[in-house]
């Protein structure tokens, strides 16, 4: 079942705390980058399958694990889908910044190590959109199959016969068929039971 996410994971923009992450500074790690779960290195959930310079920022294209194979990635799926988490943020070594004038730092060097999804990311041009669920499509329904005629059983019914060792032998054997040894057994332990049969026990 598939997953798949996109969305910014850095832009030029200011963020929250004043800083710039240059997307045009920014070299990767390795790929694929990890997704995790709120910078948790614990809680992967993911993985970035594809990144790319697109306007003003770098666009992610990430797989989550799929439905029913991991309860953290589940959940947090389950709260992008529903808007409680469309964050994504960047965990990254700095390799060049200098102080700017919005009160933080502007990265014009980094090294990406994985992104993560997050409630709130501190950049807010940095938002996840799902670009393929398919944990809400219907399960395809079956293909029409005609229905089969039940088969007729064409064996006659046992005949009973006038004589008494063929009648016993006959009883004997469908008891040891339930697990009896003997039908004298079989009416013996049902009768524990309180069941009871109208043939004498032979």
């Amino acid at each position: 079942m598939a997953r798949i996410l996109r969305g910014y994971m850095t832009t030029d923009a200011v963020d929250c705390v004043g800083d710039i992450v240059r997307p045009e500074g920014a070299t990767l790690n390795a790929m694929p980058l990890p997704l995790l779960a709120g910078h948790d290195h614990k809680l992967p959930i993911g993985k970035v399958v594809k990144v790319e310079r697109s306007g003003n920022g770098l666009m992610a294209t990430a797989h989550v694990i799929p439905q029913g194979e991991s309860r953290i990635a589940d959940d947090w799926w389950a709260a992008l889908r529903h808007g409680a988490a469309v964050g994504l943020s960047i965990g990254f070594r700095p390799t060049k910044a200098t102080p700017n004038s919005h009160g933080g730092k502007t990265f014009d060097g980094s090294k990406l190590h994985e992104v993560s999804l997050v409630p709130v990311p501190a950049n807010s041009e940095c938002v996840a959109r799902i670009v393929e669920d398919t944990d809400s499509q219907p399960a395809t329904p079956p293909a029409n199959v005609k229905p089969q005629p039940s088969a007729v059983n064409t064996a006659k019914p046992a005949t009973k016969t006038n004589d008494p060792v063929i009648e016993r032998a006959k009883r004997d054997l469908i008891a040891q068929g339930l697990g009896f040894s003997n039908h004298a057994d079989r009416v013996r332990k049902l009768a524990t039971v309180g069941i009871k049969f109208q043939n004498p026990i032979n």
